[in-house]
């Protein structure tokens, strides 16, 4: 399902996603949960399924860091240009232990669902999905795409995810 708010633009549903996600904070933790929103407006339009994917990705970024991560500040920064996207994900939370070989199987095996999703859904549209995760300073979810990049189609469904792990 499409949310109306991208019929407005993805920079547009970016920020409304942003409030909304403050006002859940406040049902789900019983401490405030400072939500830093830091990506410039931006006029410029993308295929629908990259605004949709993205959208849902940064989304489920959100709510993870919101029902697991038990942090105290969420992070939404980056770039909205004519020709790429770049967006950062970072929760001061918990955390967890990354694997060393993770692909999509090893996020469905370890029930990390919403991790598999957002591998999935940026392999779809040709971007490139990094995650960081240590205990405490939290995680670290960086979603990039370019239109014309050879991958941009989704048909190059490997290689879509880099996970850099620290001890």
């Amino acid at each position: 399902i499409r949310p109306n708010t991208l019929n407005i633009g993805l920079s547009n549903a970016l920020e409304e996603l942003a409030d909304e996600i403050s006002a859940q904070a406040a049902n789900i933790k019983p401490t405030p949960v400072n939500v830093f929103y830091q990506v410039s407006p931006s006029p410029f339009r993308y295929p629908e399924d990259v605004e949709l994917h993205f959208y849902r990705i940064v989304q489920q970024a959100c709510q993870n860091a919101l029902k697991h991560a038990q942090a105290d500040s969420l992070t939404l920064v980056g770039s909205l240009d004519e020709d790429s996207i770049h967006l950062i994900v970072r929760d001061d939370g918990v955390g967890f232990k990354l694997g060393r070989h993770l692909d999509l199987s090893w996020f469905l095996v370890n029930k990390h669902y919403g991790l598999a999703g957002m591998y999935e859904r940026a392999a779809l549209i040709g971007a490139t999905l990094k995650i960081q995760s240590t205990p405490y300073p939290g995680t670290k979810i960086e979603i990039y795409w370019q239109r014309n990049h050879p991958s941009a189609d989704g048909r190059d469904f490997e290689n879509k995810i880099d996970v850099r792990l620290k001890a």
